[in-house]
């Protein structure tokens, strides 16, 4: 996959159609604009996308995880 590919994005639809159904009229530009703008500097990206890996993605242990110290061995 691109490095670069977009993955998900918002556009003027997705906000009209909130402000729509909570105003009951869509945004003006400069509305849009203010509120386009608060939600690039609010939105939660990176816990978004690291709470979706944890959820989804199984972790693997490294060997240094998974080992147990298990004392000094005796001989009887």
């Amino acid at each position: 996959m691109r490095k670069k590919k977009i993955l998900y994005q918002l556009t003027v639809e997705d906000f009209q159609n909130v402000a729509e159904e909570i105003l009951e009229r869509p945004l003006t530009a400069q509305e849009l604009n203010a509120v386009s703008e608060k939600v690039a500097d609010t939105l939660p990206w990176y816990d978004l996308i690291s709470n979706a890996v944890m959820e989804l993605i199984p972790s693997t242990e490294t060997p240094a995880d998974t080992q147990t110290d298990t004392g000094t061995e005796t001989n009887d």
